[in-house]
Parts: structure tokens; sequence; C-alpha cells
């Protein structure tokens, strides 16, 4: 339902084609999946194995999902997506620019997107 989109609006980001990568996923991430409510998804994220699911089909053979619709359609266990954060430095002058990047089937980086952000404060 569109409350949904709304309410997930902080927790996601859209791209064209990308599925929801397990892994890295927040409980409210994972909760947005068919089958799974915000209690299953945070103990989901606390069994989450530290190196990460090695493929989708274990995420869905976990007993905690037995009997659940979750399907493996939209889902991955790695990302072609990553976002690169550049803080440059010039006596005073502070730059922070993030780029958004997709790892490409032929190995070349396209860039999706650079923005420029408000320098972090330095309290070192």
């Amino acid at each position: 339902p569109p409350e949904d989109s709304t309410r997930m609006g902080p927790h996601v980001a859209t791209l064209g084609g990308a599925s929801l990568t397990l892994n890295p996923a927040s409980a409210v991430q994972l909760a947005s999946l068919e089958g799974l409510d915000p209690s299953l998804a945070r103990t989901l994220v606390q069994a989450r194995p530290a190196d990460g699911w090695a493929t989708v089909q274990d995420f869905l053979e976990l007993p905690l999902l037995q009997g659940r619709e979750v399907r493996a359609p939209g889902l991955a266990v790695d990302s072609r997506f990553f976002r690169i954060h550049l803080l440059a430095e010039l006596g005073d002058r502070r730059l922070h620019l993030a780029s958004d990047l997709r790892l490409e089937q032929d190995g070349h980086l396209r860039v999706l997107r650079r923005q420029v952000l408000p320098s972090p404060s330095t309290t070192e």
C-alpha cells in the first residue's frame, strides 16, 4: 500500500533493476518482504551470520522462514551498487562528495549520481 512506501522512505533507495540485498539489510528493510513482520525481521538480523548468508537459498531455508511466503526473485546476497564518499581538505576548505556507482556485467563501474554533501564537522 502507498502508506508503506511513505513509511519506508527513510530506509530505502530505489534503483531500477536492483534487488533487496539481504546481508546489509536492516530489520525495517527485511520487514518489507511479504510474509515477514518487524519482530521476525529483527530476529533474522540478529541471527544473520557474521559473514552474511552465502546464497539467497541459504536465507530462504532458515527454519524461521518455514511456512512463510518469502520468495527468491528480487533478493540478493551481494550488491552491484556502491556509494563512495570523498572527503577532501585544502587549508580551511572542505569538500564532501558522494558518488553512487554500479558494477556492470563487464566489470566496469558506471557513475549513477554524484552529490556534494555538507562537510562533516571536525572536532578532532
